[in-house]
């Protein structure tokens, strides 16, 4: 049951401590961030500082403090009871000690001051942790309030009440403060387990206002909407001096902290990552952490120059220099990489072995990965070697923040670091060279919240070959160039292609049959099959996707396995196979063979898309 209860007026005892709140609330309010500011990111690993007056300063960005009751300043921490923090090494952690005889006890920020209907929608998000250690609130205990100077106060807020978490919206058509509304609910609270919200507001006291609610599903690090509503009142309508009279709507304040009912226990709220953006680009364009995108996508399709196009948009689904899709992260060639026709699909970048490589300069709020992150690389090398990374942030090597590295000639190894300069790796030793001038296909991904627990996993030729549990933190932000074909001062020999970056635990580029790597299998991969039937030395684009260098019915096997994936698959397996049959030689004995394939059991597809490891 929920129970909100109208907020009772402090004792007597507590009148002095609002007296000096409100001193200190007075000359403190200039400081928090006006609503005009574009975006602001409160986390305590990249700037963020607590003042002595217990104000939180970020890029000239500065929250306003309130203390009240038993409330204490926020204090900066790392691992606390066994929780890391959410995405670094730091987080923030709000107290409030036992106070049986107090109400409105407080440790909380004005983030954003001054905010007004005519400045249209806002997005908010703030991650969030009740540890286990902390006695569950019988009495309201506010996370986060939208807050109004009006008699119905605040109109927007989240908060624990009954054991449940919940966001609430406070309305009337007359001056009764009791009216709420529960919009959500989460249910109970599960303790020691972060949560991320994005929370979209629109005020709007007419039934104008609009409200959507985002929950970070952690395993897929996706937002997932929790609520949705374009026509909703938000806002109150009433002077704050209990008059009842109609009033300007202004004064609207963003706070995040701790914020509860008298309580016998002392309660603490860990905080961490807390943003605001004036624009939905502010919030989701540049700062990652929840959408899926590519990073970085160097097709190296390029005939001269030395400059590499990042066309990083095309998988993201959007156009050159779109500001939603197109992260920009073009490439400078160094010292002669040259341009080959010979790619695995399309042309490559030929590197010499001695000093060529590419370098990105590093836009960091394009690489905030937080705690996902995914690195592909095709190469194709004649020579040993070992140490060459295909692909590497910051080029130090006891600081590099990734690693995906040919280890030796037969080994892969892929490394993500974290904000405490631990690291988590996973690595692969083939039973043969992997430098056998064929290209190969190479993915590191780390998933810190990966539901199987293996938070690092490497593919090879689109097959998962290895694994690893690694640590249970974010990874840490780059600093200053993205490399491929360099680490320290060994350099790669050979070609790659491809080089690619996404923001999440991207699954293989490559499904099993999928030969021209389009996302479906179909007609066209038949084709290609059919085109190179019984070739020797054949790369995956020309139908050899067992990785056997021969395309034959192995091969065959495998697309019919997974015949249909994707969109586009018109013909049926047998109508495609005889539509293209005329191009693979042996036309009888390969119906012979197909056709005691197709009667055996259990053809074992798991095997292509999941080798157990």
């Amino acid at each position: 049951m929920l129970l909100f209860p109208q907020r009772r007026l402090s004792v007597t005892p507590i009148l002095a401590m609002i007296a000096i709140t409100i001193v200190q609330m007075a000359t403190s309010a200039a400081l928090a961030i006006a609503p005009s500011a574009n975006y602001f990111e409160i986390d305590a690993d990249y700037g963020s500082v607590v003042l002595p007056n217990g104000n939180i300063t970020d890029g000239g960005a500065t929250t306003s403090f309130s203390v009240q009751g038993s409330g204490q300043t926020w204090t900066q921490s790392g691992l606390t009871n066994g929780i890391r923090p959410y995405n670094g090494q730091y987080m923030y952690v709000a107290d409030c000690t036992a106070s049986p005889t107090a109400d409105n006890d407080r440790a909380e920020h004005k983030m954003l001051t001054s905010w007004e209907p005519a400045d249209g929608q806002r997005y908010f998000s703030l991650a969030f942790c009740i540890p286990s250690t902390m006695p569950m609130p019988v009495d309201w205990h506010f996370i986060s309030q939208w807050w109004q100077d009006s008699t119905l106060n605040p109109p927007l807020f989240l908060a624990i009440n009954g054991g449940e978490l919940t966001l609430v919206r406070r309305y009337s058509t007359d001056t009764n403060p009791n009216k709420r509304e529960v919009l959500y609910s989460f249910g109970s609270i599960v303790p020691d387990q972060w949560y991320q919200l994005l929370v979209s507001v629109k005020l709007g006291p007419e039934g104008d206002g609009s409200l959507y609610l985002y929950q970070m599903n952690m395993a897929t690090g996706l937002w997932e909407q929790r609520y949705g509503n374009d026509a909703l009142a938000i806002g109150l309508k009433f002077k704050g001096d209990g008059s009842g009279l109609p009033a300007d709507m202004e004064n609207f304040t963003w706070k995040v902290g701790s914020y509860r009912g008298a309580t016998p226990d002392t309660t603490n709220i860990y905080y961490d990552n807390i943003r605001y953006g004036r624009l939905w680009s502010a919030i989701t364009r540049n700062k990652l952490t929840g959408y899926h995108k590519c990073l970085l996508n160097l097709a190296y399709e390029e005939t001269s120059g030395i400059f590499a196009a990042d066309t990083g948009y095309s998988i993201n689904k959007g156009t050159q220099d779109d500001p939603y899709t197109d992260y920009n992260n073009d490439a400078t060639l160094v010292n002669g990489a040259a341009w080959n026709a010979n790619g695995n699909v399309g042309r490559c970048l030929q590197l010499d072995g001695i000093n060529d490589h590419v370098r990105v300069t590093l836009d960091t709020t394009d690489f905030d990965t937080g705690n996902y992150i995914t690195a592909a690389s095709w190469f194709k090398t004649d020579t040993a070697q070992s140490d060459r990374s295909l692909i590497l942030i910051d080029d130090v090597a006891n600081t590099y923040k990734m690693n995906l590295s040919l280890d030796r000639d037969n080994r892969l190894r892929f490394v993500v670091r974290h904000p405490d300069n631990s690291t988590s790796e996973v690595t692969y030793t083939a039973d043969e060279t992997l430098c056998d001038d064929f290209w190969r296909h190479a993915i590191g991904t780390y998933n810190r919240y990966a539901p199987d627990g293996h938070r690092l996993k490497l593919y090879l030729d689109g097959v998962l070959v290895a694994s690893s549990a690694g640590e249970d933190m974010a990874v840490k932000r780059g600093d200053y160039y993205l490399y491929a074909g360099k680490y320290a001062n060994n350099y790669f020999k050979g070609s790659l292609d491809e080089t690619q970056v996404f923001n999440y635990e991207y699954l293989p580029l490559m499904r099993a049959g999928d030969a021209n790597n389009d996302g479906q299998i179909n007609l066209a991969d038949l084709q290609i099959l059919g085109d190179h039937w019984l070739d020797s030395g054949v790369t995956w684009a020309q139908g050899d996707v067992t990785g056997d260098r021969m395309v034959n019915l192995a091969d065959l096997q495998v697309l019919g396995d997974f015949w249909g994936f994707g969109i586009g698959a018109d013909l049926s397996f047998d109508e495609a196979l005889e539509l293209v049959g005329l191009s693979i030689p042996e036309p009888g004995v390969l119906s012979l063979m197909l056709g005691a394939w197709l009667l055996a059991p259990c053809r074992g597809r798991e095997r292509w898309m999941t080798a157990t490891v």
